[in-house]
């Protein structure tokens, strides 16, 4: 029996080094896992990121709203008032408008190089100056 013992002992032997070669070989990845500084750092890029887009839109909207007020100015001029009391005053507002489109875009430039809170300030003006300039239109093409 103790001549069969060897051989008992080979054949467990080949079972555990058959398991063993098959589960090796190829190495699987490990997970790599991103170090929280990376992770801020993608955050951070993603904010900016998001936040020239939104830069971007609101420029472009600017941009476009002048386009439109200069159009809008053009249709008004197109039919003056017939009261010659009137157009006095008309052409006037009419330069006001010109003049306050014209500070849009210089505003827009300016605030094309500006960042944060003083962006923010410039923005806000930027808005309200358009905002005003779009009521002025309307109560030019209502009169």
């Amino acid at each position: 029996m103790q001549n069969n013992a060897w051989i008992f002992y080979l054949a467990v032997f080949l079972m555990v080094f058959g398991t063993l070669v098959s589960c090796g070989g190829e190495e699987e990845p490990a997970m790599q896992e991103e170090s929280p500084m990376e992770e801020t750092e993608e955050a951070a890029e993603s904010v900016v990121q998001w936040t020239e887009e939104l830069m971007q839109s609101f420029y472009q909207e600017i941009e476009d709203s002048v386009g439109n007020f200069r159009q809008d100015l053009e249709n008004i001029k197109a039919e003056p008032p017939e009261e010659e009391s009137m157009r006095e005053e008309w052409e006037s507002m009419l330069e006001d408008l010109d003049e306050k489109i014209n500070q849009v875009e210089t505003k827009l430039a300016e605030l094309k190089e500006k960042t944060g809170e003083e962006w923010e300030n410039m923005k806000e003006d930027l808005d309200k100056t358009v905002e005003d300039i779009k009521k002025e239109i309307e109560e030019l093409k209502q009169d």
